[in-house]
């Protein structure tokens, strides 16, 4: 409740700008739901720029029209939602023996990308058909497994990447 009282208070003014830290934290199911459609609204109907800040990820998926990843105190990525959903989607990872005449075989059939930990096929493959199709190319299969990239993981990723 003092959660959504916070913003109403914060709303009286009718500011251009909201910035809220942490609005769902310590709210239920029905509470994080209320708060998301009223965020959602007012920047919808009243054309307010909402910046929160927050560690639920799955929930800021849910409303987040663009995402800024801060570390140590450092903007090191800004992407826009639909971006952040091209990353996150899900892919079978195959690695073969020679991953470029692989690659340059599926992409005829499969949406592809490769990167350096092997070919990503992308959509929905079958994995035992990519398997077969490889072998009667001569390509040997080293590693497939289908992988479920959501937010946590690629902020994960993106934070150990910054630490390197």
């Amino acid at each position: 409740m003092k959660q959504r009282i916070g913003i109403a208070q914060a709303l009286l003014g009718h500011p251009k700008l909201l910035v809220l830290d942490e609005p769902i934290n310590g709210l239920d199911t029905e509470g994080c739901r209320i708060v998301r459609e009223t965020l959602q609204y007012i920047n919808r109907e009243e054309g307010v720029t909402i910046l929160i800040t927050s560690h639920i990820l799955d929930e800021l998926s849910k409303i987040a029209t663009h995402y800024g990843i801060i570390k140590e105190g450092r903007l090191i990525q800004q992407i826009r939602a639909e971006q952040m959903s091209e990353r996150c989607r899900d892919h079978i990872l195959v690695r073969t023996a020679n991953d470029m005449k692989a690659f340059a075989f599926l992409r005829r059939h499969y949406e592809t990308e490769i990167s350096e930990n092997g070919i990503k096929v992308y959509g929905e493959p079958d994995s035992m058909k990519i398997s077969a199709m490889l072998m009667e190319e001569q390509i040997p299969v080293v590693q497939l497994e289908t992988r479920r990239i959501g937010l946590e993981e690629y902020y994960i990723g993106i934070m150990e990447a910054r630490s390197v």
